[in-house]
């Protein structure tokens, strides 16, 4: 089977983890796969798949969206491929619709946060016939995800549940409390009030350390409210962290504040390093941070209650030990491997 993966860039975010992972453990090495990369983005997070003896790689080098010229190089790659199987992420099925890789291809499309933001209103009325007459399929990323899009689109979503690859590296809290933000900077995830939840902790046993990057503008804005806490010695912005693992391994609790998700990939890769959790109570995050077991949640308009979620760990440092370990206890339900299995099978049908 020929199996051919398409994605908008393979730089450090959520889709670019799914699509590497699956790749990294699919089950039958007889199979062909390849990876289309719209942009010359690739994270040396992810450069391994350029070893893999049953992976070719292509990559588009799209300028910018106002670069109609990739079009062709998009539509020769996959004359080039024969592919019997097209996985796409993010927005590259409204470019595979455009070269007619929907009317001579069977195309599964992952979506990975709410539907009705995954793509733009016009892209989905484009797809729109291709959905409901089955030439595009849909896969949900969780159960949250699933139920929403077939809501949105009037038909059937598959869940194939999100997986990462267990890290093994557990190191519990030893009292001084290290928080954890891994993301991008913009006002949905609420960076800015997560640093503001910092503003008045008055106990000394922590540190805040932040990962990520946006925009400059909102960049400057973090850095400035940083400069602004009474805590500001104790807030850490680490930017675009490459080798973000090493955080995660020297870390106890991972703070996701967003307004909106879909199975951000943070919670799990949080999960795989054994962190416990203070996370709004968005997509399909309770899935998976389960309040009381292995953190706390909070209601997404409830962003007044993360100071006392901080303070309530900081005064409960056994708490957060037992989140910890019940967080490895999860784990196990969602891994790489099963994920991959899943994708085979399913692609496959």
């Amino acid at each position: 089977m020929r199996v051919c993966f398409v994605n908008q860039d393979m730089s450090l975010g959520g889709s670019a983890t799914v699509v590497h992972d699956i790749i990294s453990n699919w089950p039958e090495k007889n199979d062909e796969l390849f990876l289309i990369v719209f942009y010359d983005l690739f994270s040396e997070r992810y450069k391994d798949l350029f070893n893999k003896k049953n992976l070719k790689v292509y990559i588009l080098n799209r300028k910018s969206t106002l670069d109609i010229g990739f079009l062709s190089r998009l539509k020769k790659t996959l004359k080039i491929i024969k592919p019997d199987i097209i996985n796409s992420h993010l927005s590259t099925i409204f470019y595979l619709k455009i070269v007619g890789a929907t009317k001579n291809n069977c195309i599964y499309h992952t979506i990975h946060s709410e539907p009705c933001f995954d793509l733009p209103k016009i892209y989905r009325i484009f797809l729109k016939k291709d959905i409901k007459f089955g030439r595009i399929r849909l896969i949900g990323c969780c159960d949250y995800i699933s139920k929403k899009a077939s809501d949105l689109y009037k038909t059937n979503c598959l869940t194939i549940t999100n997986g990462v690859t267990s890290t093994n590296e557990f190191v519990q809290c030893d009292g001084f409390v290290k928080f954890l933000f891994v993301g991008r900077l913009c006002d949905v995830k609420n960076v800015k009030e997560i640093i503001k939840s910092f503003n008045n902790i008055k106990r000394g046993n922590f540190v805040f350390n932040i990962c990520g990057f946006g925009s400059k503008k909102y960049q400057n804005e973090i850095l400035e409210l940083i400069k602004q806490s009474q805590n500001s010695s104790r807030i850490h912005f680490l930017g675009r962290t490459e080798n973000v693992n090493e955080v995660y391994k020297k870390s106890d609790v991972l703070i996701l504040a967003s307004k909106r998700e879909g199975l951000p990939i943070t919670i799990l890769e949080g999960l795989s390093f054994g962190l416990a959790f203070i996370a709004t109570d968005v997509g399909g995050v309770s899935e998976y941070v389960k309040n009381g077991f292995n953190g706390i949640l909070i209601e997404k308009d409830g962003l007044d209650k993360l100071p006392l979620a901080i303070d309530t760990m900081l005064d409960h440092i056994d708490q957060i030990k037992n989140f910890q370990s019940n967080s490895q206890k999860i784990l196990s339900e969602w891994n790489a491997c099963a994920m991959a299995k899943k994708y085979k099978e399913t692609l496959k049908q």
